[in-house]
């Protein structure tokens, strides 16, 4: 086999090598909570709720027509804990044509103060946040929630879906009531208190503002992506590598009674 190749080919297995332990990092890395002097201030304050005199309107999406029904003015600060994957085979209800756009389960108040956050494990299934703490440790029921997002703003649904696990968020909008125009009787209805468990217990928000305060682990969400694409570049590197090799390598001698040939 032709040598001239294998520098290069031990080059490409160290940079697998290393682009598998890179993803492996980012991927534990990724979408840490940070540590409570790490989070503004603003998350400390509880949701801001109000009356509202806002009336009834309609959207169009993907199609279709929504009715939303104000129920309140409403504005959180919060750090994302969990949210659903809306790319994964596990949420079959959230995709790019879904009105819905993207659960996200965030904590505030003495949930930050105490760090309990860091001592305990979140989780969504399609509408639901979950978590589970260690033994000691307590998450207040009441600072936590889970909010349903949607928004007839397409810059708002890009801002959206550029929230991650880790990131500091603050979100104003509305609590609301909504439905398909045609289906009447198929409200979903947002909860108008905190102190709610169980089904029915999440925010429906109707985002108009969206503001990432400070982004949790950019650094590592990026390491992870770029790390998949090595993991993907490099053995397609060294296959193209192997053909070249197998095709430089010298065509075999032929000998006769009537003499040489070299094919």
């Amino acid at each position: 086999m032709n040598t001239a190749y294998g520098p290069l080919m031990r080059m490409l297995q160290i940079g697998f090598i290393g682009a598998v332990a890179l993803t492996g990092v980012a991927y534990v890395l990724k979408g840490s909570l940070g540590e409570p002097s790490q989070m503004q201030r603003e998350l400390l304050q509880e949701p801001v709720q109000n009356p509202t005199d806002r009336e009834e309107f309609m959207f169009h999406f993907a199609g279709t027509d929504y009715a939303v029904i104000p129920l309140a003015d409403y504005e959180m600060w919060g750090l994302v804990v969990t949210h659903n994957n809306t790319q994964g085979i596990a949420d079959i209800y959230h995709d790019a044509s879904s009105v819905d756009t993207k659960d996200i389960c965030v904590v505030w108040g003495d949930n930050i103060t105490t760090g309990g956050y860091q001592h305990a494990e979140f989780w969504s299934g399609p509408w639901t946040c979950y978590w589970r703490s260690s033994i000691g440790v307590e998450i207040s029921p009441l600072e936590i929630s889970n909010n349903h997002l949607l928004t007839a703003d397409p810059q708002v649904r890009e801002r959206i879906a550029d929230v991650r696990v880790g990131d500091q968020v603050y979100v104003r909008g509305m609590l609301v009531g909504y439905h398909p125009v045609h289906y009447p009787n198929y409200v979903r209805n947002s909860s108008l208190t905190r102190e709610d468990t169980g089904n029915g217990a999440c925010e429906v928000l109707f985002v108009e503002d969206i503001e990432i305060l400070q982004a949790g682990t950019p650094f590592w969400y990026f390491g992870f992506r770029f790390g998949l694409g090595l993991c993907v570049l490099f053995p397609i590197a060294m296959l193209l590598t192997m053909s070249l090799q197998v095709r430089a390598r010298p065509r075999p001698q032929y000998s006769s009674r009537w003499g040489e040939y070299s094919g």
